[in-house]
């Protein structure tokens, strides 16, 4: 970095009234700062420049240039310092660090602030050996009264956290980073113990030897999220009361936490303040500044630089001096007191102020919305390549052509590479070729279709599967309050598409339904396109929105939320056009960073400069979920039929020679509430006595573009039917359903099966017959089979019930066939619906007659699907079966519940796939649960 520059810098800070400077020697200078040419406006000749390498350089000339103005700090590494040199975790050596320390405290330093760290006893171990260091040259303990100011981070998540330490190399403790684990997948448990971390820390700091008269000082790295470090400090009692206040029992006075006798002397010209009164206001806690839940006065009037003693030029105030210069009494303090526990409050996030700022509750670095604190990367590295040229070199090798840089995306989508130059978490220790990269659980779920973009030489940057409601505590979609609520996500990706590929991408996009897409795009040139710049091209040309959906014109998009216990939606993750124009030019800027890790000319220089300039950034967030999705009312039952209540299990059917399709479902005359005269005539009671089987028919051969009616009221003998089925074999067609012995048997609910006169065709097999129609039926009551009926212990509510057959049953029959084998099964629900025990059970066709007892086989061996409760998946049945896209795949569908106690209302439904035992045939079910699960075979994310 040039003189110019610091000059510039430092006479800024003059203006400002800033006094202490830390004077670090940062990353190695960008190249734009590399200009061997003095700047026009520079008051030195390239002669006089001087470059400052290191932070000692800057110490001195800071020294020689402004005396004894400035108080000037350096760093110290606790566990050691870590650079290009020495950038591996574990080479940082305390002792190798120490003569560079002396040096910067010799050449006018006037204390240590050190990096962040966790381990209580490193620290003090650090904070011994600096005090007993004796320098070589001098023999003078030159540490010996110091200030030493310990850096802490409070935790604000667990993501943070491993990023932190693994940039800075700053160890955690086997026993903190084992309270951590145990609390990872909950953002506010890890908070609290985070809290409760660094509060131990600093006590145990506070305990440690310090020289007489020299007073302890900590140093906290809010990263601009100030509730953790509030609660600390509450906690620590690190805010004494004002001088002359004895108690808190209201706490009146706002955070003045030390009088003006404990500051240093103001020189005259730097500042109109002298009273203590200004001194205590100038020593407000700068969190509390402008968070007041008063009325506040923001700027009182413009005030001139001052001049700087022993000046002999006169200095004109530059730029930032009006928008930096000292607050003139009145600014930004309430228009009238606050008190400290409301100062607390606001920053602790209670109270009406202090839950604005959301921020603070879950970070989320560059998702989180662009005007917050805490908007960018929160680790404090900024989003920049991360590490040295000689550490990426190490991880990325030597990219020459488009190829070399798919391979890296390809080996960082399968686990074999940690990191790619965009990633958050670079870690420059972690081992190639192990399967262990850094990608999160949830990639796992849309592994392959990144992979299939990634072919395509579309590098992905960012991406998630969308997700429905998933409890709070889930294992790998969950984080907030664990167990105290649901979260969702809208599928989203992020990637860098070749420029030649983009306006193929780009239509496709806009053809699409704005409530199917929400995309944007920039290239390295700053050109931004996004789908509300595309609607307001399409009304200006007199087209209006290409969907019902009007394009928000704030560009704000919510992919990520939660809904918690007593708390407002929490939505950590949103994608925005500010954001994301910000985040291009960055993403952009990390290709010239990793450009210039290699020689100026090198194939590998060129090749990265060419694809800087040969992609587009793009991100597509899929909108669409089952919840927006378009919804067709099917069929409404009028007023006063045998149909009108209740209308349950619906079922759609493709009969090919009639080219329709045919729901078949049951309903019920009354809500489910017989006459007196009915009712009393049913074992146990009958609610549902009513329900019958109806049918009906569609206009046409698309499901969704025709219409239906009520064809007709499948004969179930006038007598209590629900859940029918059409089960389908040789030319035959059949109805399998649930009903009573007889009709005013009541429990227990049994299957059975009478054939219907409508032989079918199937196209396999290409039979073809005169038929009649599928809602007739051929069989008397006196043909009925009873195929299953409740009398296993698991068909019974509760399991094993002997007393009588109340509520146990055997409904929702459902044809499956095995492909490979043709062997036919009817799986069936067993026990109760609202219950924890509901299961499915199985029946094989064993013979070539439905008709014919003989021809089924029961399992007797129990469920072949039933509760799962190590992931609260209870209550699992009424099931159905369907295969993939691509026809690969076997899936079941099904309904279950996570709270039991709360029966029906509880039920949702799920999907999972299954396979097929190549020794007997059966069906191999799963064990339910709730993912995440890989999305079926050619089916698009």
């Amino acid at each position: 970095m040039t003189q110019s520059i610091i000059d510039e810098a430092l006479e800024e800070c003059r203006s400002a009234g800033i006094r202490n400077i830390l004077a670090l020697r940062g990353d190695p200078p960008r190249e734009e700062y590399k200009d061997p040419v003095a700047d026009s406006s520079s008051k030195h000749t390239p002669a006089e420049e001087e470059e400052f390498v290191w932070a000692v350089d800057l110490v001195k000339y800071i020294r020689r240039k402004h005396g004894d103005y400035f108080c000037v700090g350096v760093a110290g590494y606790p566990e050691g310092h870590a650079d290009e040199s020495h950038p591996e975790a574990g080479k940082q050596n305390v002792e190798r660090d120490l003569p560079y320390l002396a040096e910067k405290m010799k050449a006018g330093a006037d204390f240590i602030m050190t990096q962040l760290t966790y381990d209580a006893d490193a620290y003090s171990r650090y904070e011994k050996r600096l005090r007993e260091y004796v320098d070589e040259g001098s023999k003078a303990e030159i540490f010996k009264t110091i200030p030493i100011i310990p850096g802490l981070m409070p935790i604000q998540s667990y993501q943070i956290v491993r990023r932190i330490t693994k940039l800075s190399h700053a160890k955690i403790p086997e026993d903190i980073s084992a309270r951590i684990e145990a609390v990872k997948n909950d953002d506010e448990q890890v908070k609290q113990v985070g809290v409760d971390i660094i509060s131990e820390l600093v006590d145990k700091i506070r305990d440690l030897p310090q020289p007489t008269d020299l007073p302890r000082g900590l140093h906290f790295y809010t990263l601009n999220l100030e509730k953790s470090v509030a609660y600390i400090l509450e906690r620590c009692g690190l805010l004494p009361l004002p001088q002359g206040q004895d108690s808190p029992p209201t706490s009146d006075d706002s955070d003045v936490a030390i009088d003006g006798t404990d500051m240093p002397a103001q020189p005259a010209t730097t500042s109109t303040q002298s009273t203590d009164k200004s001194q205590r206001q100038f020593r407000r806690r700068a969190s509390s500044n402008n968070a007041q839940p008063h009325n506040r006065v923001i700027v009182d009037r413009t005030k001139s630089p001052p001049v700087p003693e022993n000046s002999e030029d006169t200095i004109q105030a530059p730029s930032l001096a009006t928008r930096h210069s000292v607050a003139d009494p009145g600014s930004g303090v309430p228009a009238s007191k606050a008190t400290r526990s409301q100062n607390l409050l606001i920053s602790e996030g209670q109270g009406s102020l202090g839950r604005e700022a959301t921020w603070d509750d879950f970070p989320n670095g560059r998702w989180g919305p662009s005007d917050s604190p805490a908007f960018g990367e929160i680790d404090g590295y900024g989003p920049s390549l991360k590490v040295g040229p000689i550490t990426a070199r190490k991880l990325w090798g030597y990219p020459k052509s488009k190829e070399d840089i798919t391979t890296l995306f390809r080996r960082h989508v399968n686990n074999d590479l940690h990191s790619v130059p965009w990633s958050d978490d670079v870690d420059a220790d972690a081992p190639s070729n192990t399967g262990e990269g850094a990608l999160r659980a949830e990639t796992e779920v849309i592994k392959k279709e990144l992979s299939a973009l990634i072919e395509k030489d579309y590098w992905t940057l960012a991406s998630q599967p969308a997700v429905d409601g998933v409890r709070s505590d889930h294992p790998v979609f969950g984080w907030g309050p664990k167990g105290e609520g649901f979260v969702f996500q809208k599928a989203f990706v992020e990637f860098f598409c070749p420029r030649d590929a983009w306006p193929a991408v780009k239509q496709k996009l806009i053809d699409a339904s704005e409530e199917d897409f929400s995309w944007m795009a920039v290239d390295h040139n700053g050109t931004f396109e996004s789908t509300d710049t595309v609607s307001d091209s399409r009304k200006a040309n007199g087209r209006g929105a290409s969907s019902k959906r009007t394009p928000g014109t704030s560009g704000v998009n919510a992919v990520t939320w939660g809904v918690f216990r007593g708390k407002e939606i929490a939505t950590p993750t949103i994608i925005e056009a500010e954001s994301f124009r910000a985040w291009a030019d960055e993403a952009y800027s990390i290709w010239a960073e990793w450009r210039r890790c290699f020689p100026r000319g090198s194939e590998e220089e060129k090749c990265l400069e060419r694809c800087r300039q040969d992609v587009v950034l793009v991100n597509v967030v899929g909108q669409s979920d089952w919840n927006s999705a378009e919804v067709k009312l099917v069929f409404q039952a009028p007023e006063n039929t045998s149909y009108t209540y209740d209308s349950w299990a619906p079922e759609v059917h493709y009969f090919e020679q009639y080219q329709k399709w045919y729901f078949i479902y049951t309903a019920d005359v009354d809500p489910d509430h017989p006459s007196p005269t009915q009712d009393m005539l049913c074992d146990y009671t009958c609610p549902a006595v009513n329900h019958r089987m109806f049918v009906l028919e569609g206009s046409g051969p698309d499901i969704w573009e025709s219409e239906y009616t009520m064809k007709a009221e499948l004969n179930t003998y006038d007598q209590f039917a629900i859940d029918g089925t059409y089960f389908q074999h040789a030319d035959k067609l059949y109805h399998i359903y649930s009903c009573w012995y007889t009709n005013q048997t009541s429990w227990p609910a049994m299957l059975t099966a009478y054939w219907i006169l409508a032989p079918f065709r199937r196209a396999e097999t290409k039979l073809t017959c005169v038929v009649s129609d599928p809602w007739t039926v051929s069989s008397p009551l006196s043909d009925r089979l009873i195929i299953s009926k409740p009398d296993q212990p698991w068909e019974k509510t509760p399991y094993g019930r002997t007393i009588n057959d109340r509520l146990s049953s055997n409904e929702a029959p459902q044809q499956l066939t095995n492909p490979n084998t043709n062997q036919t099964f009817v799986i069936y629900s067993a026990a109760r619906s609202d219950n924890r025990n509901y299961c499915l059970g199985l029946i094989e066709l064993v013979g070539d007659d439905p008709m014919d007892i003989n021809s089924w086989n029961k399992n007797t061996a129990g469920c072949v699907f039933y509760e799962n409760p190590a992931e609260e998946a209870y209550g699992v049945g009424h099931a159905s079966f369907t295969q993939s896209p691509d026809g690969s795949e076997w899936w079941i569908v099904y309904h279950g519940m996570e709270d039991y106690i709360e029966g029906w209302t509880a039920r949702t439904i799920r999907t999972q796939q299954f396979t097929w035992d190549e020794t007997t045939g059966w069906p191999v079910f799963p064990r339910p649960g709730y993912g995440p699960y890989v999305v079926p075979s050619g089916q698009e994310s």
